[in-house]
């Protein structure tokens, strides 16, 4: 017990004495110390320094003792204005016994809470000379240094000369050794934060935490520094280092680097942030390493050639919450700064990589060479299962995906930015290869499409697709499709790329009813053109179905461009006939116009009337009508953008030719009964009928044209308006044998009838009402009308008979015009009749032709006149 308590009194009275020497050299002779320091210190600087505050310090620093330099700024040596060096604490420590005995020996400096930045020009001038190297200094103070320690120091050192750049934050660095001895152990520990080194374009490092411990030998007398053990950490990956670095009048390093071999998920830290942000969702495993060297000369004209080689075995990449493994991955490859050891010849090779995605496998080799204009070479295969990509990508409107697609494919090409491939990389690149589709089967269910059987070849060339052939089943439809692809992959990269398509599309048999949705008018959605699309496709169908229409030999060429969809060269069998024209569909100031030009040929009527269900009306129906039909047909309209179509603005045009006409059996002929035998009304034939309709504001047009059958002869025109108003009007002609058909009233004096010279009977009636209640008369205005014009013509005829007989009226211009045998004017809406009681017409007008002219003009004045006539009166 004694023993311990003489220990424990001893150490009190050391502490003491120290604590009393401390305060005796502070108090008595601290004031010295400072200013001899920085006597000493400027008369080795080369440069303007600021200090705020000098202290003199024992006990924070003991058994050291400290002259404490507070907000000091050393500026630059090429530069006043600029700082170099900036600490809001210095610390020049000494060893306390020697102040003592009045000898200054600077052994420690501390730094702390500051900034350092250190620069070189283009032209290879330093701005952190500012240390004479001479030794100017007394002999009471010398410069031993056997520790400098930094706590939070930002640190930046740039070098314009040979465009390299590196910056990062420290926040404890520690080197110990005999800075001052020929010979010395040396060993550094550091920690730096939100590193980045920069060679020329090339970003080496990228806001990295790294670490770093250091334990080698410093000759002074070879200026050599050779590196024992070096351990370098990027994250959780740790590199050794070793080898030796000369700096006599140039610089030379040989060094080796290795990881041996490491953890995957721990190399995988020193990728950059973008590559670790997409493998975050990822498990990783498997084996990581990397070995090369590093050597040769190192300054502003010189660089050192380094190749490093890298490799990753066993690699497994699984998703999270998920069945997707990456498995059996494999990567090797190699970073060289080329024969020219500088970024413009640096290569980075990947000889080979694979990887298994379930049954799917992806393999290849990539090459980059130059980093300050990179060019990369890619060459790779693809053997996938479209269910293994469709879990990757997770597409999930993709639903029970079968089949599998197979790629070879080569990219050569540069990039703009080395850290990031662009579309414009892309569109300058070339690119080669072949896409092979091996029955692929999947639904789309927001679409209602289902494909099946998808198999065939795509070449890839740059950025287009060219499709060899392409066959599948499309809701039940066999299509096979060919043609290109122009600019197609720059348009799914991006929403301002355009897509160009010139494809053929040929089916045996195609039902669009399958292809249409199912949607309510709430899901309906206004029609666009495409401003990204331009669509060029050839169709050819041997049978299309569209609801309950059958179409047969299908052909036409589609164009989809600008606000355009023309179907030009249409042409179909259907309704036991053919179909050819050009179809449009415009955008025009926010609306869709449509217009076509068609040409049918040989229409059956009855199928029409069939296939359209009697055009939902029940005045005709299929079983009341046949014959075939012929039209040349005009048609426009304007729609809004959900198909509805604006009826005012509905415009036909349409040349018409029934051949082989019969009407059976219409109720709404039975109205004609008070004026024909209905029994001659059961069925009307007619061989051919010609005419032409046009449909504007709304109303269908009927011009006057004749129509001979079976039943009677007559000659029709009228209007029917699309709200059923109906206003027709005929002229009824009776030969002697047709004449018995017809009821007459049983008084004539109204004049219902006139004779046409050839003992023809015309009737004068109308049609009237809506088409729900259709009504019969007389039609007093038309018959009016026609014996006005009669009575006219007949006047002219009259004069020109007199003149030519008797020499009358000379002067008259108007008998001049008048032909007494012109020729028929050509009606544009002809008719062909039927043969029958043609030869007793004939032998009429013979009789007629017999007849002199003074004859002649005595039958004409016989006529009776306008006023003769009175319109029947209607029961």
């Amino acid at each position: 017990m004694k023993a311990l308590k003489y220990f424990f009194y001893s150490i009190l009275f050391l502490i003491s004495l120290i604590l009393v020497g401390s305060f005796i050299i502070v108090r008595f002779y601290g004031d010295d110390i400072k200013a001899f320091v920085v006597q000493e210190i400027n008369k080795n600087l080369l440069t303007k320094v600021d200090v705020e505050q000098v202290d003199f310090k024992i006990l924070e620093t003991f058994p050291l003792a400290s002259v404490q330099f507070s907000n000091v700024v050393i500026y630059s040596s090429t530069n006043e204005n600029d700082t170099l060096l900036h600490a809001a604490k210095l610390n020049c420590k000494f060893n306390l016994i020697d102040l003592y005995q009045e000898k200054y020996e600077l052994l420690e400096i501390e730094l702390k809470q500051g900034m350092c930045r250190l620069q070189i020009d283009k032209y290879g001038h330093e701005n952190y000379l500012f240390w004479k190297s001479s030794d100017s200094s007394s002999t009471n103070f010398k410069v031993n240094l056997q520790q400098v320690e930094i706590h939070e120091v930002a640190f930046s050192y740039s070098d314009s000369s040979r465009i390299f750049y590196t910056d990062f934050n420290i926040q404890k660095a520690t080197s110990k050794g005999s800075f001052s001895a020929d010979d010395t152990d040396l060993e550094i520990k550091t920690q730096l934060k939100n590193a980045n080194l920069v060679s020329g374009t090339f970003k080496a490092i990228d806001n990295r935490n790294l670490y770093i411990f250091a334990q080698g030998n410093i000759d002074q007398i070879k200026d050599e520094l050779m590196l024992k053990d070096v351990t370098i950490g990027i994250g959780e990956l740790n590199f050794g280092l070793t080898g030796t670095v000369n700096y006599q009048d140039e610089t030379y390093i040989d060094l080796s680097v290795n990881s041996k071999e490491t953890d995957l998920e721990k190399t995988i830290t020193i990728l950059p942030q973008s590559i670790q942000n997409s493998l975050a969702d990822y498990k990783i495993k498997g084996e990581a390493s990397i070995n090369g060297s590093i050597s040769g000369k190192v300054g502003p004209l010189n660089n050192p050639s380094f190749n490093i080689s890298f490799a990753i075995k066993n690699g497994a990449f699984e998703k999270r919450n998920t069945d997707l493994v990456f498995s059996n991955s494999f990567l090797m490859g190699s970073v060289s700064n080329g024969a020219e050891n500088k970024l413009e010849t640096t290569q980075i090779i990947v000889e080979n990589f694979s990887t298994q995605l379930n049954k799917s496998k992806i393999e290849g080799s990539v090459k980059i060479e130059n980093l300050v204009m990179p060019e990369y070479v890619f060459n790779g295969s693809l053997n996938f299962q479209l269910a293994d990509a469709i879990d990757f990508f997770e597409i999930k409107e993709l639903t029970n995906n079968k089949g599998s697609i197979s790629a070879n494919l080569s990219l050569t090409g540069k990039l703009e930015q080395f850290e990031k491939y662009s579309l414009a990389d892309f569109k300058k690149s070339t690119v080669e290869g072949q896409v092979k589709l091996q029955q692929i089967t999947t639904n789309i269910s927001k679409e209602q499409l289902n494909i099946d059987s998808l198999s065939g070849l795509i070449n890839l060339q740059n950025a287009n697709f060219k499709i060899s052939k392409l066959n599948s089943i499309l809701n039940g439809n066999k299509l096979s499709v060919s043609g290109k692809l122009f600019n197609i992959v720059p348009y799914l990269l991006s929403e301002k790329e355009h897509l160009i398509c010139d494809l053929a599309i040929q089916s045996k048999s195609l039902n669009i009813n399958n292809f249409i949705k199912e949607s309510s008018s709430k899901d309906s959605t206004p029609f666009q053109f495409s401003e990204r699309l331009t669509l060029y496709l050839e169709n050819q169908y041997n049978h299309v179905k569209y609801k309950d229409i059958d179409l047969t030999d299908l052909k036409g060429d589609l164009m989809v461009k600008g606000g355009r969809l023309d179907f030009r060269n249409l042409s179909f069998k259907s309704q036991g006939g053919e179909i050819k024209g050009d179809f449009f569909l415009h955008e025009k100031n926010e609306k869709l116009a449509f217009f076509t030009k068609t040409q049918l040929l040989n229409i059956d009527i009855n199928q029409v009337f069939k296939t359209f269900n009697n055009f939902n009306q029940k005045t005709v129906l299929a079983e009341n009508i046949s014959g075939l039909t012929s039209s040349d047909l005009n048609v426009s309209f304007y729609m809004d953008r959900y198909f509805n179509i604006d009826l005012a603005s509905l415009k036909i045009d349409a040349d018409i030719i029934i051949d082989n006409g019969e009407l059976k059996d219409v109720k709404a002929l039975e109205a004609l009964s008070d004026y024909v035998d209905l029994n001659e009304l059961k069925r009307i034939r007619f061989k051919s009928l010609r005419n032409q309709l046009s449909v504007q504001d709304c109303t269908l047009t009927i011009p006057q044209f004749e129509i001979q059958s079976s039943a009677l002869n007559l000659s029709v025109s009228g209007k029917h308006k699309f709200n059923n108003a109906l206003d027709y009007h005929f002229v009824i002609l009776l030969n002697e044998i047709l004449g018995k058909k017809v009821k007459k009233p049983k008084n004539n004096e109204f004049g219902y009838e006139e004779d046409d010279g050839l003992g023809r009977t015309k009737l004068f009636l109308k049609l009237y009402g809506t088409t729900d209640e259709p009504k019969f008369g007389y039609d007093k205005s038309e018959l009016k009308l026609h014996l006005k014009n009669e009575v006219n013509q007949e006047k002219k005829t009259i004069k020109k008979i007199l003149n030519e007989e008797f020499g009358l009226f000379k002067k008259d211009t108007t008998i001049k015009d008048i032909n007494t045998n012109p020729k028929p004017k050509k009606n544009p809406f002809e008719i062909e009749w039927e043969e029958g009681n043609k030869k007793k017409e004939n032998e009429e007008e013979k009789k007629s032709e017999k007849k002199g002219k003074f004859g002649k003009f005595i039958d004409k004045i016989a006529k009776p006149n306008e006023e003769e006539y009175v319109a029947p009166i209607e029961n």
